[in-house]
């Protein structure tokens, strides 16, 4: 149940009360990062991405003399430069011999105290407590701590309890333990292949760009090569989290569990969008106006630009409006293997809109604006519902939030495949994306549906008829 990806960190000033940690963690074959509590030994901040944690064992008196907001705010300190905004759930297991069991939820109280809400993620999921004085003994002599009789087993008997019990912690941890684990079980396969790097490197690479690697740019092969070992690694992995076993009873019976999500475009937002840097541009959401035309989402008593001229109004009238969001936006589609063979002379594009649910519902229901004009309408059996061709494309409900105004709406990304164009590289000697604003990216799953709907509009086939 310990994390073997190195996300266990000790926190703690006094080295020598830290090695009985130190020997246990070894025999269980777990690696870990030890910090002595002081800014001088701690990561650097801007030097790259930080390791994800996922247990802190903390001493609470880091500073030898200090207490109350001494403490934690030498602890905050380390957590701030240890914890980053994208870490996750972890848990502290309070390494001291000052607090005690019940002051565990003080503990918490004090770090919030602490934590204002811009940087929340520095909060951990639980806080446990582990008694030092109760496992080992100070050997003056050799000023070393050694463990009592017969108290390794209950110390290790204690941390797997504790861990068993955070049911969070054993979901991600078992899985990012297996993920490690089937990486390395596919680099001992290479040694199956070839044991030159230099034949592995393009021997991938060839494989990912269906033979073709003459003429292209170095980085592109190297990127191929990846790519081929993402995909068999896919496979591994799909294969081996079958053999996790879950055992805190919160995973049993999962079969009579019902929804506690309130919020689903959390999680298909979770599942499906994604902010990570793109060089290839596929899958990238752009706001561009001029681009969509909405005649497909409008009824026929009304005309065309009806719709964005509406909802561009009721933005100017409800700007103070905590819900509203609109943008007219391109997604780019084009195969990936045409960038990575290099052979892309334009970029493929689909016109569409990011709108809030909110706006929409606002603009089919005033009189004053779309009501009637719309395919946008509230049933009594449904809810609102759409009435639109297979032309047009409704993404599930996405949370979204735009942080240039730190607010968060549930949108939905609405395509019209009909619009599908193509469009040139490059505006002037300029990458024809270049200083267009970048909303965020479709995951693998959505962008292949997406294109499979593409496709499959793109090839109805037509008849012949002599009327």
């Amino acid at each position: 149940m310990l994390p073997n990806n190195g996300s266990i960190v000790i926190i703690d000033d006094q080295i020598a009360e830290a090695r009985p940690l130190f020997s246990f963690l070894s025999k269980e074959n777990k690696s870990f990062r030890y910090f002595d509590g002081r800014g001088s030994s701690l990561p650097i901040d801007d030097e790259g991405d930080k390791e994800a944690v996922r247990l802190i064992f903390l001493d609470y008196n880091l500073t030898a003399g200090s207490t109350g907001s001494n403490n934690i705010s030498t602890i905050m300190t380390n957590l701030k430069h240890l914890i980053s905004n994208n870490n996750g759930p972890y848990y502290i297991l309070l390494w001291s011999k000052e607090k005690g069991e019940q002051d565990s939820e003080g503990f918490i109280e004090e770090l919030k105290h602490y934590i204002p809400d811009e940087i929340c993620y520095l909060l951990p999921s639980g806080v446990e407590y582990l008694d030092k004085q109760a496992y080992f003994n100070y050997d003056s002599e050799n000023n070393e701590y050694n463990f009592k009789t017969g108290k390794v087993q209950e110390l290790k008997d204690r941390i797997f309890e504790i861990i068993n019990g955070l049911s969070l912690l054993e979901f991600f941890v078992k899985w990012e333990n297996q993920v490690l684990l089937t990486s390395q079980k596919l680099v001992s396969k290479t040694v199956d292949i070839t044991d030159t790097a230099r034949d592995l490197a393009y021997h991938l690479a060839k494989v990912n760009l269906e033979q073709s690697t003459k003429k292209l740019p170095n980085e592109k092969l190297i990127s191929a090569a990846y790519q081929s070992l993402n995909t068999v690694y896919s496979t591994y992995l799909n294969h081996k989290v079958e053999e996790i076993q879950l055992d805190n009873e919160e995973f049993q019976k999962l079969d009579s569990q019902s929804s506690t999500i309130s919020n689903k475009g959390r999680i298909n937002s979770w599942l499906n969008i994604n902010t990570l840097e793109n060089p290839s541009h596929i899958g990238k959401v752009f706001c561009e106006t001029g681009q969509f035309s909405d005649i497909n989402l409008i009824n026929g008593n009304a005309e065309e630009k009806d719709f964005l001229d509406g909802v561009q109004k009721l933005l100017e009238d409800s700007s103070d409006s905590e819900t509203y969001y609109f943008k007219e936006v391109i997604l780019e589609i084009s195969p990936e293997c045409d960038f990575a063979q290099n052979k892309r002379n334009f970029y493929r594009v689909i016109p569409g809109i990011f709108v809030s649910e909110a706006l929409l519902q606002k603009a089919a229901s005033d009189e004053k604006i779309l009501k009637d004009k719309i395919r946008y309408e509230k049933t009594k059996k449904k809810g609102w519902q759409w009435n639109v061709s297979n032309n047009i494309l409704i993404s599930p409900q996405i949370e979204y939030k735009d942080v240039s105004v730190m607010k968060t709406f549930n949108a939905y990304l609405i395509l019209d495949l009909s619009q599908f164009k193509t469009v040139p590289l490059k505006n002037e000697e300029q990458d024809y994306f270049e200083g267009k604003d970048y909303l965020f990216s479709l995951n693998n799953d959505m962008l292949q549906w997406i294109k499979n709907e593409l496709a499959s509009n793109i090839q109805k086939k037509g008849y012949q008829l002599l009327t």
